[in-house]
């Protein structure tokens, strides 16, 4: 099953380690992240039922 489709997360999440080690300082990254794992559950859900 393909996951993708929403603004920020189309093909996956994207993080850049560009704070030494702390990947949480990129912003963008941590959008697309949880952007991601909204749309894998949604799926999840529709796949459920």
């Amino acid at each position: 099953m393909l996951v993708g489709g929403k603004p920020k997360a189309h093909q996956g999440a994207t993080l850049w380690n560009a704070y030494k080690d702390d990947i949480t300082q990129d912003e963008f990254g941590m959008e697309s992240a949880k952007n991601l794992g909204i749309r894998v559950a949604e799926a999840a859900l529709k796949y459920k039922g």
